[in-house]
């Protein structure tokens, strides 16, 4: 997936971990490197180039950086959260467990917790809630469906829970933010 300058440099400025080793950005003035979750100080955007890997960065006379070394990365754990991410992307509308996870990925559950924490920063019920409410989101402005079938269709297992979750992510009812949006 091609990833614009705008989502890019809104990576860099939140130091998105999501978005490591999926590009980095070199800071024309002080020829480094970087990773987008590299917490040195923000450059000024006029200063920053985007590079889809490092070795293009460094063919181009960057070095990388000492704060959060792109260039010393286990891949194998950036593979690792793209399967997971891929199975929720695939499965979200699932009532996926923690265990179901692990089975598909081949890694025990406190190893696949661990794992995904020290990648991404979050955990995985954050991000497959973050999928669920983005899926029902486009359901409830695209669709005449009632609240309760997007709950189901969106995983989860009533509608009362999915009406909590939604609100505390989106501050209102999944009827109220459909209200609200379609006027």
């Amino acid at each position: 997936m091609k990833l614009s300058d705008n989502s890019m440099w809104e990576a860099v400025k939140q130091n998105d971990k999501r978005y490591d080793h999926r590009f980095y950005y070199a800071v024309k003035t002080t020829k480094i490197v970087c990773n987008p979750s590299c917490t040195s100080k923000t450059p000024k955007r006029d200063n920053v180039r985007y590079y889809p890997t490092l070795s293009q960065a460094i063919h181009d006379g960057f070095r990388p950086c000492k704060r959060c070394r792109p260039d010393l990365v286990d891949h194998s754990d950036y593979y690792f959260v793209e399967q997971v991410s891929s199975i929720f992307e695939k499965k979200y509308m699932l009532p996926l467990t923690l265990d179901q996870i692990a089975h598909q990925i081949g890694y025990s559950k406190y190893h696949l917790l661990r794992l995904y924490k020290k990648v991404t920063g979050k955990s995985l019920m954050t991000d497959l809630t973050l999928i669920r409410i983005q899926k029902s989101i486009e359901l409830l402005l695209s669709s005449s469906l009632t609240i309760t079938q997007i709950a189901y269709d969106v995983g989860y297992q009533s509608t009362s829970q999915y009406n909590v979750v939604f609100k505390r992510k989106m501050g209102c009812t999944p009827s109220i933010y459909r209200k609200r949006e379609r006027i």
